[in-house]
């Protein structure tokens, strides 16, 4: 009995959805690999930042105390546009992703201006969001700034929500919960006992103002990221950081420093 059309391509059919599942299959493993290198990468890089950090904002013997902030997120932020410029030419090869870096709408831009996903308001939120938590190292002890920070995923989640109208599974409500309870923990307890001194409101004021303009810089990159995704773009992962950090030098506020 002669075979129909559907009967005769079905083979075909199940042979290019094994192709695919194995091609999964395998970038799912290929990347696993990647995913360590760059958690490793992640604590190695903060760890040491924030030794840096907190010896920078730790009072001296002779109670004098460091006051360059605006100076010091000048040179991190100029540093960063560098080291994302530098890392899309040499990494991006090595990674199998784009060099360039305009493939979203461009920092400068007079159309721009008035976008509320701008990379200009991106960058001002996350400029803003760095010299609030720095200049509260002045009034408290830099684990309390730690341990605001742990908390930073879920005003992130919430964003997320928010601005890009995402939707979670319940699973990534309890981990994120998890997560930053336990970190509060780890924190408060590491913390507890060490640099003890009056802690003011006015420094926790900016430490609540920076989680909230930190929770505005991610959903905003993924908006761009999703728009490339959309038009049949690649979005290289230094793009984000190249550009944010090039419209936080128009914030920075030089003449103060």
């Amino acid at each position: 009995m002669p075979k129909t059309v559907a009967e005769a391509a079905a083979p075909a059919q199940a042979q290019r959805g094994n192709s695919g599942e194995k091609a999964a299959a395998t970038e799912k493993e290929a990347s696993l690999p990647l995913l360590i290198t760059c958690s490793a990468g992640i604590f190695v890089c903060y760890f040491q930042f924030s030794i840096a950090q907190h010896d920078i904002y730790e009072e001296q013997e002779d109670g004098t105390a460091f006051t360059y902030t605006s100076l010091q997120l000048f040179i991190m932020i100029f540093a960063n546009v560098i080291g994302a410029f530098v890392a899309s030419k040499l990494l991006s090869p090595i990674m199998g992703t784009t060099t360039s870096l305009s493939n979203s709408p461009p920092v400068f831009s007079p159309g721009e201006i008035t976008n509320p996903y701008s990379w200009l308001s991106i960058g001002l939120c996350f400029y803003a969001a760095m010299d609030a938590s720095n200049r509260s190292l002045s009034h408290i002890p830099y684990p309390i700034m730690v341990l605001f920070k742990s908390c930073k995923m879920i005003p992130v989640m919430l964003s997320g929500i928010l601005i890009n109208k995402k939707r979670y599974a319940w699973t990534k409500y309890v981990s994120v919960l998890i997560v930053t309870v336990g970190l509060v923990i780890v924190n408060y307890s590491a913390g507890k006992g060490k640099d003890e001194k009056e802690i003011e409101w006015f420094p926790l004021l900016l430490l609540g103002l920076s989680l909230v303009l930190d929770s505005l810089v991610g959903p905003r990159q993924e908006h761009h990221r999703d728009m490339c995704k959309k038009q049949n773009r690649q979005f290289s992962p230094w793009e984000p950081m190249f550009k944010t950090n090039l419209a936080g030098l128009v914030w920075v506020r030089v003449p103060s420093m």
